[in-house]
Parts: structure tokens; sequence; C-alpha cells
């Protein structure tokens, strides 16, 4: 029997225990070197060295990057960009950017707000592909206060807070996996399901939370799921 065919309703416990860790102190950028002709077509060698970022203020930036950012790979051209409309949030973002040491400036040629841009070649490759695969368990946040500064940024940038409810969307399954396991590590309630090739998170302050698996009404299955 198909488990999708009927309404399912299960109830979980989130104020379950888990082996909290201590804070990590820094996020190492490792070193970076490369080879590009230059305007004279010669070949030339680039060199950057590692950075060491502040690990509290970087996993703040990686909840904007992740909710509202994007890493460009182009050719001769690698940059990360975060987009917010003016306010306060845009002003929080800025904030963070400069206590990590980053150079920065703002677009504001777009039509979707303005972007932070900056130009890092050794972030951006670093940071490329962590919306697709996740973020690596080394770097992952351990502790409940630094997974917190993480969600709080994430949702700040991009997430629908609905009174008691907090709904993000995306279409990369791991990063929605990343961050429900943040979520019920804070010991918040939380479902993940997908509609079509779309991954919703839904973090709730409740410690029993219902759930449920229905028919969508648009058409098609959406399952939910609970990790442990």
């Amino acid at each position: 029997e198909n488990f999708l065919e009927k309404k399912t309703e299960l109830y979980f416990r989130t104020d379950f225990p888990y082996l909290e860790e201590e804070d990590i102190s820094s996020i190492i950028i490792p070193e970076r070197s490369w080879e590009r002709k230059n305007w004279k077509n010669q070949k030339q060698i680039y060199f950057k060295k590692k950075l060491i970022l502040n690990a509290d203020d970087f996993y703040e930036f990686l909840g904007y990057l992740l909710s509202e950012g994007y890493v460009y790979m182009g050719k001769r051209k690698k940059s990360i960009g975060i987009t917010q409309n003016e306010g306060d949030v845009l002003e929080k973002m800025i904030s963070c950017v400069k206590r990590l040491g980053l150079k920065y400036y703002i677009d504001k040629s777009g039509q979707k707000g303005k972007v932070i841009a900056i130009h890092s070649v050794q972030l951006a490759e670093f940071l490329k592909d962590f919306k697709k695969i996740g973020i690596p368990y080394e770097i992952k946040p351990k502790s409940k206060r630094q997974i917190k500064i993480l969600i709080d940024a994430f949702y700040l940038g991009d997430g629908d807070n609905s009174g008691r409810k907090r709904i993000f969307s995306g279409v990369y399954q791991k990063l929605t996996d990343d961050i429900q396991e943040f979520v019920l590590k804070l010991g918040y309630s939380s479902n993940l399901c997908k509609i079509g090739n779309m991954f919703t998170v839904t973090m709730k302050k409740d410690k029993v939370h219902k759930f449920s698996t229905i028919k969508n009404p648009i058409g098609g299955w959406s399952d939910a799921w609970m990790d442990s």
C-alpha cells in the first residue's frame, strides 16, 4: 500500500538531547594560486594567502548568503553577491561584511534591491557549491549559540516569518536538509516538504509537532518527513 495514498498524522517530540560541541573560534579559507595571461598575453601567477575569519561573523554572513546570495564563477571574474532591499536588514548585512574585513561595493543597478558585491576569488571558490551540496561537516556550527547565529541570519535574509512559524523554500535538498537539522538542534519543531521540485522547511516554536502527509491542492503529492 502506498504510504502517500492516505492522510497520515504522526506526533514528534522535539526537545530531544544531542551531543552539543563547543564553539568554533575561526574559519580558515585556504590559500589559492592560479595562472592567467595579463594584458601583454604573458602568463602570470597570482597568489592569495589564506583568510582567517571570525566564526561568529562567518556564520552570520553564511546565513545571509545561503538565503539571499549567489556566487558567480566566470572565467575572469569570480564574485559573491547578496541582494536585499534598502533598510535595516541591508545595513546589518553590510556591517557583517565589514567585520569580516571583506572588500565590497554596493551595486544599485539591479531591479530587485541593492547588491552587496564582494570580489574575493578564494572565498568564492570556497563557497561556490554550498547551496547544492550543503555545508561541509568540518565547518558546520556545532554549538546551539552559533547555530542560532546562522539560522537567525538565514531567516532574516529570506525567510517568511508568520507568527510562530518561520518558512523557507529552495530547490536544493541538501541545503534544506541542513537548515532542518539546525532547526531541530535548536529544539524547535520542523517539517520538510517537497512540492514539485521545491523543498520547504517550516520551523515552529512547539515542543510537540503534528506531522501530516496529504495530497496538495495543486495536484501531485506533498511528502513531509522529520530528520532525527
